[in-house]
């Protein structure tokens, strides 16, 4: 089952992905990892929301 918060999550990890894909045409490799940490956290506070309550 599929509750608020993780479609919340999904859709702003999604939002993420859209504008890193808008300016991918000047990445840097420090920002495209900053980013990859952002999205990873993003997935791991769902996990840990849906795990622990």
């Amino acid at each position: 089952m599929i509750d608020y918060y993780q479609m919340f999550l999904i859709a702003m990890a999604g939002i993420a992905l859209f504008f890193y894909i808008q300016h991918a045409g000047k990445p840097m490799k420090r920002n495209k990892w900053k980013f990859l940490i952002v999205v990873f956290l993003f997935y791991l506070l769902n996990y840990l929301f849906l795990k622990f309550i």
